[in-house]
């Protein structure tokens, strides 16, 4: 949230620090690679599609026109290999035609030293592209001291070289992640229109809260939180509180079947361990045999004062997937929002995620992706 770029080793803290003050960030993960080894393309594009990177997809044109510079050997699509006996313009006349290509999003150029290799003079000819482009150009100098001078003539003139292809596919990715992590703080989030909506109900959702804590109580009843959804303008099911068995049967049949039964406690938060869940009742002497039943239970299993009563819901289909939203207060980091699992299992399966509001569209789908249960 503070644009702060996570890393995972100390060396890549150096080069994101170089090639950020000297390239610009790419607006897109589409890379084009342009290289004279078939061999380290190959390892780039694995390296690339490791952390989100894409192969750039070359236009129609773009293949023409290389077509016209390049050997009729070459491998007419991206990596573009120049073969391994690549003159110095040819280097540069295959970055200037893949420039063109709004397909692409940044570009790397990778050498390998062979017999008719010139490193530095190869170099020299792409130094011009260093910041024409508008878009990240990255190189790959293989060899050593072979290519030494090569390598060094890039990086002062403000395109950064590395010893292989990986290292620059992995800094690509980085820039990019670095790109959708400012994209996603700077968007706007209106909130006065939802708020100017909401308040009306939060007057009755303070004087709710404020009884509730007038009784020493930090726990919400189900049909208590629902209430408090229901007057900030989410939809909920209805929700009807029975204290005996006929009271709940009536509700079942406002309702309509067929319905579910759930423990209404102020004191007991996880229901089902207590058999204080009762689905998919289809009559009224379902649920009132249901009551009787929970009653007994949640007095055997917990106690006779954790038994309140019932509520009475609409049986919603199975087929969707139970999810949990929750918030709390920290008392370091102020509000923290709870998106994941939810149901029976959820202290089991711990699949969540935490975000810091305001969350605006991007983050809050930024958090959802970090979650099993989305995917």
């Amino acid at each position: 949230r503070a644009g702060v770029l996570r890393v995972e080793d100390i060396a890549d803290v150096f080069e994101m620090a170089d090639i950020l003050s000297k390239q610009p960030l790419p607006q897109g993960r589409r890379l084009a690679i342009v290289t004279n080894a078939g061999g380290p393309g190959v390892l780039a594009c694995d390296a690339l599609a490791k952390n989100g990177g894409l192969l750039a997809e070359l236009e129609p044109t773009t293949i023409e026109k290389l077509n016209k510079v390049l050997p009729a050997a070459w491998s007419h699509g991206n990596p573009i290999d120049v073969l391994g006996d690549a003159t110095p313009s040819i280097y540069a006349n295959s970055l200037a035609i893949v420039a063109e290509d709004k397909n692409t999003d940044g570009y790397l150029v990778i050498l390998t030293p062979q017999a008719m290799t010139a490193p530095e003079a190869c170099a020299e000819a792409l130094i011009k592209y260093a910041s024409s482009t508008g878009k990240p150009v990255l190189s790959s100098w293989m060899g050593g001291p072979d290519v030494a001078a090569g390598a060094k003539a890039l990086r002062e003139a403000g395109i950064p070289c590395y010893a292989y292809p990986d290292m620059a596919c992995r800094t690509f990715n980085y820039m990019n992640e670095y790109r959708d992590t400012l994209e996603s703080n700077h968007q706007s989030i209106d909130m006065h229109t939802q708020l100017d909506q909401m308040s009306e109900g939060r007057e009755e959702a303070a004087k709710l809260i404020n009884s509730i804590r007038s009784t020493g109580r930090t726990l919400m009843t189900e049909a208590e939180s629902k209430k408090l959804l229901k007057l900030y303008g989410l939809p909920v099911t209805a929700c009807e509180v029975a204290q005996n068995p006929k009271q709940a049967g009536e509700a079942a049949d406002k309702i309509g079947y067929p319905v579910v039964v759930k423990l209404n406690s102020t004191t007991i938060t996880h229901k089902f361990d207590v058999g204080g869940v009762k689905l998919n009742l289809h009559s009224r002497d379902a649920v009132e045999k249901a009551f009787v039943e929970m009653k007994e239970s949640v007095s055997r299993l917990a106690s006779p004062e954790g038994f309140e009563g019932v509520t009475v819901q609409p049986m919603i289909s199975m087929k969707g997937h139970e999810i949990i939203l929750g918030s709390s207060l920290d008392p370091q980091l102020g509000p923290v929002v709870l998106f994941g699992m939810g149901g029976s299992l959820v202290e089991v399966f711990k699949d969540s995620a935490l975000g810091l509001p305001p969350l605006n569209a991007n983050l809050a789908t930024k958090m959802l992706h970090q979650t099993k249960i989305y995917e």
